[in-house]
């Protein structure tokens, strides 16, 4: 019995420290991070929701997360909530007048009362939380959306129309007047993107037909930037106010606050990787590009630098896929992407790389899952 009780003892004993060696390696790994991220670079962990997740489809054009919590996403075939619950999907019927107007969606905004806004091909629907159901408000194919005084903007073609919140009605304003002898093609006149330039001035992008100023005072347009021979993919304005615009094909190009040009950067006179530029947005400090093929873009301005995330095939801790559709920072300052069969995914900084088990000599992964032994670098990389 007292051999028995030795033998307990030492297993114990062996357990205890197998435990502490264990919390000592997850303590070292996590402690001071802050410290850690200053000698070395950033790497990147993303949570991605897709078909397999219970998505309707895997073809991402609008995403928002509303006041509540709740995580809208708009595909090309049905919106999307996701939830604690899970995700539940909604689509077209045609014989239910309170149903989507479309399947593909266009835009997804929230107003500044809360409401929930569907725009798509075939009309703007509002969201009726109490019901759970959608009321078209206008019939008309939106694009876009801005939020003013006392209402909400929404862009279509050659046409914005002006919701008023107090007396619940529209208002239509158009950019360019038809004229009796001369045939207006309004889809190049649809409006892609609107954004404030000041207090006073919206900048509304069209399709073909260049970048126009509304004066919000002398509700007059003026052209800003000209047409260019591509569509207008993006507009985007910084926190230091400079103007950056994206047409497909053509790159980034860069514009003071009078729309004079600065820069023109492409793939043959940078570090950009990629033409195809498809959504831009400011996070970090940095501009990200979402690109058509080649991931994500990383420019910082005032280095003039650029730097990409891209999918590899075979590391799992890569950016999921390479065609990126759009980017979204959420109110809690989350950036979300948008992708061509990929779904969605949320980007988060981390300073811990993981890899997985990979076929043998694959330099982006692991041999073998089960990990014996630790050993740090002269860098202090583990």
């Amino acid at each position: 019995l007292k051999f028995l009780s030795k033998e307990k003892n030492v297993f114990l004993q062996k357990i205890k420290n197998t435990m502490y060696r264990t919390l000592i390696i997850i303590l070292f790994l996590w402690a001071d991070t802050k410290l850690f991220s200053s000698e070395h670079s950033v790497n990147y962990s993303f949570t991605q929701l897709s078909i397999e997740q219970g998505l309707s489809q895997a073809t991402v054009q609008s995403i928002l997360l509303d006041h509540k919590g709740t995580l809208w996403i708009g595909t090309q075939n049905g919106l999307n909530s996701y939830t604690q619950e899970g995700i539940k999907t909604y689509l077209h019927h045609s014989d239910d007048p309170h149903s989507l107007p479309s399947n593909y969606i266009n835009h997804l905004t929230e107003d500044s009362l809360g409401n929930l806004w569907i725009a798509t091909p075939k009309g703007l629907a509002l969201y009726d939380a109490e019901q759970d159901r959608f009321n078209t408000t206008i019939s008309q194919a939106i694009y876009s959306s801005i939020k003013v005084k006392g209402g909400i903007w929404f862009g279509s073609e050659n046409t914005i129309y002006c919701y008023d919140y107090h007396s619940k009605k529209t208002k239509i304003i158009h950019i360019k007047k038809q004229e009796k002898k001369k045939n207006i093609n309004m889809v190049d006149y649809r409006i892609q993107k609107m954004v404030y330039l000041d207090k006073n001035k919206i900048l509304v992008g069209t399709r073909r037909k260049g970048i126009y100023s509304y004066n919000c005072q002398t509700q007059q347009f003026s052209l800003f930037i000209p047409s260019s021979p591509n569509l207008l993919t993006s507009l985007y304005i910084t926190l230091d106010q400079h103007i950056y615009t994206s047409f497909y094909g053509s790159g980034l190009y860069c514009y003071d606050q009078t729309g004079k040009i600065q820069e023109h950067y492409t793939q043959t006179n940078s570090g950009l990787n990629n033409n195809y530029i498809l959504d831009i947005t400011e996070h970090n400090g940095k501009l990200w590009l979402a690109t058509d093929g080649s991931g994500i873009n990383q420019f910082a301005p005032h280095t003039q630098q650029f730097s990409q995330l891209q999918h590899i095939v075979g590391d799992y801790s890569s950016l999921p896929v390479n065609s990126i559709t759009l980017l979204y920072k959420d109110q809690e300052k989350n950036l979300w992407a948008g992708s061509v069969r990929g779904g969605i995914f949320c980007i988060k900084e981390t300073y811990i790389k993981t890899y997985k088990d990979a076929v043998l000599n694959n330099p982006n992964g692991l041999s073998e899952k089960s990990i014996i032994s630790l050993y740090e670098e002269k860098n202090g990389k583990v």
